[in-house]
C-alpha cells in the first residue's frame, strides 16, 4: 500500500502520482501542457545529468527563470535527487542577483532565454558576474564571486559560451541507472528542508528562508485542497511566480491531488482572462488581490469567463472583495488567509463552511495544528479584541534562515513562536484579523490608521487601478497619509478629486494629505515595496 502524500518528500510524490495519474495534464503554461507521465520522465532525465555531475541530496541548486514548464522539470530534478531547489526572484538585478547566488552556495543555476524580449537572464549574469569570461575549466566555472557554482544551465535555443545547454547537461546521464536516483533520494525524509526561497528584503539584504517538506505539507497539500475540494483533472490558476511560496508552494496542491498547475510565463491581465476563459479553470489562486482585480477590469472580460470556476482564493481589505464581487460571477467560494514566508505559505485560512461575512472580513482561523497569540506592545498576551504582533506556531514554521543564526533566533522564539512583525487581533471565535505591517500602521495626530482600509477606499473609486498608502513625517501630526495611486487606462482623476472622494466619507485623520501618480510599482516577487516608496517620499524634499 502506497504511503500517503503528506508522508513523503516531493520527489518520491511524484513518482507515486504519475503512476496513479500518469496520462493526466500536471503543467499548464500558457498553450503548452504537460502530463505526469511527462513531468516524471524529464524531471528524471534531468536528474541523472545532475548527479552525473555528481549532484546529491542536499545540494543546492538554483533557479533563476520564470514561471515556464521547464522550472517544473528542474524543480522536480532536484527533488528526486532529495536536493534543495533554490529559487530566486526573475526580477532580481544585477546588485541582488549577486548577493544570492553568491551567498546561497549553490552548485548549479538554472536560466532561460525563453523572455529574452522582456528580460535577458544570460546578459543580466554576465553583468553580474564579469569573471564568467574565463570560462570554465576542467568541467567547472571558477568564479570569485560565488566560488561553489561549478556550472550554469542554459534553457532554450541559444548557445553561449560557458554556459552549458539543457540539453547536452540532460544527456550526460544517460548511463545513469534509475536505482542510483532511488538510493540518493532514499534517505529523505518530510523533515528535509526542500526549498529555500529569499524574502524581501527593506534595507538589509534578503534573508534566505528554508523551508521543509513538512511545514510545506502543513499547507499547500493538508489545508487549501481540503477546503476546496480540489479533484483530480481539475485546474487551479496560479498567477504568482514560482520563486515565491505561493507558486511553487502549489506545485505541491496540484501534485498531491492529481490537478493541474495553470499559469503564464509572463503575467498581463489580457493573457491571463484567455487562459482562465480557454482551460475552464476551475479554480482561481491569485493569492493577492492586485493579480486578480485587474484581470476583472479587463476591457473584454464578462463573467462567462469565470462560468466554470468554484473558489478563488485572494487577501484582500472587505471593500475590496465587495467589488470583485459585483464583477464576479454568483457561486464562487471566496476564501481568505494570513501568512507569509515563514510560515511556509499561511498561518490561518477560511473554511468553506463560515458564514460569507467571516470569510470576506477575516482572515480565517488558524490552520490545522497551528497556535496563534497576539502580543501586545507591553510583550503581554493579548485578550481577544487586543490588537498586537500576530505569533503562531506548528508545523508550518520555516526551518531556519540560511546562514543567519542570529536572525533565526531573533524571530523563531521560546516554545517555537515565530514572530511575524504584522499587526492583528483575535475576536472570541478565533478567527484572525490582519491589520497590516507593524511598520504599516500610521499614527496620524495620537490615531492609529491602517493603511489597508484607505486603500480599500480609495480603491472604489472609478478611475483608480491600484493605490498604496504609507505615512509622510508631519510637524503637527506626527505624521499623515499620503497616497500613490496608479490610474485605470483611459481615466482620468487629479490629487484633488480624489482627496475630495475620502473626505466626509472617511474621519479627517485619515484622508490622504498628498497624492502622488505613478505608472509602475516598485515590485518585490508578488508585493508592492512600500519602503520604496517612503523613500521617494524622503528623497523627494517634498
Amino acid at each position: 500500500m502506497s504511503r500517503p502524500v503528506n508522508s513523503i518528500p516531493h520527489g518520491a510524490l511524484l513518482r507515486q502520482q504519475a503512476a496513479i495519474h500518469g496520462e493526466r495534464v500536471c503543467i499548464i503554461v500558457d498553450d503548452e501542457t504537460m502530463t505526469y507521465r511527462e513531468l516524471l520522465s524529464r524531471a528524471t532525465a534531468l536528474a541523472k545529468g545532475m548527479y552525473a555531475r555528481g549532484i546529491r541530496k542536499g545540494d543546492r541548486i538554483g533557479v533563476f527563470m520564470p514561471n515556464c514548464v521547464e522550472f517544473f522539470v528542474v524543480h522536480f530534478a532536484i527533488q528526486l535527487l532529495g536536493g534543495i531547489t533554490v529559487t530566486i526572484n526573475a526580477r532580481y538585478k544585477s546588485h541582488e542577483l549577486k548577493y544570492a547566488v553568491g551567498f546561497s552556495d549553490i552548485r548549479l543555476l538554472f536560466t532561460t532565454d525563453r523572455i529574452d524580449e522582456h528580460v535577458n537572464f544570460g546578459d543580466l549574469l554576465w553583468e553580474t558576474l564579469p569573471d564568467l569570461s574565463g570560462g570554465r575549466r576542467n568541467g567547472r566555472l571558477q568564479l570569485a564571486s560565488a566560488p561553489r557554482l561549478e556550472n550554469i544551465i542554459l534553457v532554450g535555443n541559444s548557445e553561449r559560451a560557458p554556459f552549458v545547454s539543457l540539453e547536452s547537461f540532460t544527456a550526460e546521464g544517460s548511463g545513469v541507472p534509475d536505482v542510483a536516483l532511488e538510493e540518493c533520494a532514499a534517505s529523505a525524509t518530510i523533515d528535509d528542508i526542500a526549498v529555500m526561497l529569499f524574502t524581501s528584503g527593506t534595507t538589509a539584504a534578503p534573508k534566505a528562508c528554508q523551508l521543509t517538506h513538512r511545514g510545506i505539507y502543513a499547507t499547500w497539500v493538508n489545508t487549501y485542497p481540503y477546503a476546496v475540494d480540489l479533484q483530480p483533472g481539475e485546474k487551479v490558476w496560479v498567477p504568482m511566480p514560482c520563486f515565491h511560496v505561493g507558486g511553487i508552494g502549489l506545485t505541491a496542491t496540484a501534485v498531491s491531488r492529481g490537478a493541474a498547475f495553470a499559469t503564464s510565463i509572463h503575467h498581463q491581465a489580457a493573457a491571463a482572462l484567455r487562459l482562465i476563459r480557454n482551460h475552464r479553470i476551475e479554480h482561481l489562486y491569485p493569492g493577492f488581490f492586485t493579480l486578480i482585480l485587474p484581470v476583472l477590469r479587463e476591457p473584454d472580460y464578462d463573467k462567462a469567463a469565470f462560468a466554470n470556476a468554484r473558489s478563488m482564493v485572494a487577501v484582500a481589505p472587505h471593500e475590496t472583495h465587495k467589488l470583485m464581487q459585483e464583477f464576479l460571477p454568483p457561486g464562487i467560494l471566496t476564501l481568505q488567509l494570513f501568512g507569509m514566508t515563514e510560515a511556509c505559505g499561511y498561518v490561518s485560512f477560511t473554511r468553506a463552511d463560515a458564514a460569507e461575512e467571516k470569510r470576506l472580513r477575516t482572515n480565517g482561523t488558524p490552520i490545522e495544528g497551528v497556535e496563534v497569540r497576539i502580543i501586545d506592545e507591553a510583550g503581554n498576551v493579548a485578550l481577544p479584541g487586543g490588537q498586537g504582533e500576530i505569533q503562531f506556531r506548528g508545523p508550518n514554521s520555516f526551518h531556519s534562515y540560511y546562514k543567519d543564526e542570529a536572525a533565526t533566533d531573533a524571530t523563531i522564539l521560546e516554545g517555537g513562536w515565530v514572530r511575524t512583525g504584522d499587526c492583528g487581533m483575535l475576536d472570541a471565535d478565533g478567527f484572525v484579523y490582519f491589520l497590516g505591517r507593524i511598520k504599516d500602521m500610521l499614527k496620524v495626530g495620537g490615531e492609529n490608521v491602517a493603511a489597508a482600509e484607505i486603500e480599500a477606499f480609495l480603491g472604489r473609486h472609478p478611475a483608480v487601478k491600484m493605490t498604496q498608502v504609507v505615512g509622510k513625517a508631519d510637524e503637527y501630526y506626527g505624521e499623515v497619509a499620503v497616497a500613490f495611486v496608479e490610474l485605470l487606462p483611459g481615466k482620468q482623476a487629479d490629487a484633488a478629486e480624489l482627496i475630495a472622494f475620502c473626505k466626509g466619507r472617511l474621519a479627517s485623520f485619515k484622508v490622504p494629505r498628498e497624492v502622488r501618480f505613478v505608472t509602475e510599482w516598485p515590485m518585490s516577487a508578488t508585493k508592492i515595496q512600500k519602503f520604496k516608496l517612503r523613500e521617494q517620499l524622503r528623497t523627494s524634499g517634498a
